[in-house]
C-alpha cells in the first residue's frame, strides 16, 4: 500500500527541515538557505515559493509561515517561533524533522504497518506505540512517563488510582519523551512546565492525547503527564478513515 499524500508531505517537510538546519549551521544566510532547501522538495513548491519571497524581503521564518497554515501546521509554526526567539533555529528544525517522521508512523494503524514496505520503524516510535497501546487496552485515563537509564518508567491511572510504575525497555528513552513533546507542539528544549495536544491512532481508534511536560532541575525532563481520550469509535481491522 502506498503512503497517503499527507504522509508523503510530512516526509518531504521533514527532509526540508533537515536540509535547512544543515545550511544554517554551515553559515548560509536564511533567505539563501530557504531557497536552496526548497529546491530539494519541488513537490512542495506551492508553499516554498511564497515562503522564499517573504523571507527574502526580511521576514523571519515564523512570520513567513503565518499565511500558509495548511502547508505549515500550527505546531510547526510554534516550534519555529520558539526556536527563533531562543536563537536555536537549526536545533528546532532538526527536532521538527524527527517529529514529522515519527508522526508519519504513528498515523499508520498497527494492522497496516507491514504494508508500508522498505522503511524501518524507529525504536522510539515503536516504544511510544507500545506504551500508548497498553494504556488504551487497559482503559487508562492518564499516563506518567519518566526516562531512566535503560528505558521508560510508565505509570497508569486506572479507575481513579495510580498503578505502580513499570519499566519499558528502550534504547533511547529520552528520544521517546522528545518525540511526544514535539508531536504535542512543545519545543523539546523547554525549561518550564508546558502543555500541548496531539491526535493519534491507537489500535484502530483515534485518541486525543494531552501532554504536560515537567522539566527537571538540570537537563531534560522530570516526567511527562499524558491524558487519553478516545474521539472515534473502534474501526474494523484494516479499515482506513
Amino acid at each position: 500500500m502506498r503512503l497517503s499524500d499527507a504522509q508523503e508531505r510530512k516526509l518531504l517537510l521533514a527532509a526540508w527541515c533537515r536540509r535547512l538546519a544543515l545550511l544554517l549551521e554551515m553559515g548560509v544566510p536564511l533567505a539563501q538557505a530557504v531557497e536552496i532547501a526548497g529546491q530539494s522538495v519541488g513537490e512542495l513548491s506551492e508553499i516554498m515559493l511564497p515562503l522564499c519571497t517573504r523571507v527574502r524581503i526580511g521576514e523571519t521564518l515564523a512570520e513567513a509561515m503565518t499565511d500558509q497554515p495548511e502547508g505549515f501546521p500550527l505546531f510547526v509554526r510554534a516550534v519555529v517561533l520558539a526556536a527563533e526567539h531562543a536563537r536555536r533555529l537549526p536545533q528546532g528544525l532538526r527536532g521538527l524533522a524527527e517529529c514529522l517522521e515519527a508522526e508519519r508512523f504513528l498515523d499508520i494503524r498497527p494492522a497496516a504497518m507491514d504494508l508500508v514496505g522498505g522503511v524501518e520503524e524507529p525504536p522510539a516510535v515503536r516504544v511510544t506505540r507500545e506504551i500508548l497501546a497498553r494504556a488504551a487496552e487497559q482503559g487508562a485515563s492518564e499516563i506518567q512517563l519518566q526516562a531512566q537509564a535503560d528505558g521508560v518508567a510508565v505509570s497508569l491511572r486506572l479507575h481513579g488510582r495510580w498503578q505502580p510504575a513499570e519499566p519499558v525497555p528502550a534504547p533511547e528513552p529520552e528520544a521517546v519523551l522528545r518525540r511526544l513533546l514535539m508531536m504535542a507542539g512543545i519545543p523539546y528544549w523547554i525549561k518550564e512546565p508546558a502543555v500541548g495536544t496531539m491526535r493519534v491512532w491507537i489500535e484502530q481508534r483515534k485518541y486525543e492525547v494531552g501532554v504536560r511536560a515537567i522539566p527537571a532541575e538540570g537537563e531534560g525532563w522530570d516526567r511527562l503527564e499524558l491524558s487519553l481520550r478516545p474521539v472515534s469509535p473502534p474501526t474494523e481491522e484494516g479499515e482506513w478513515a
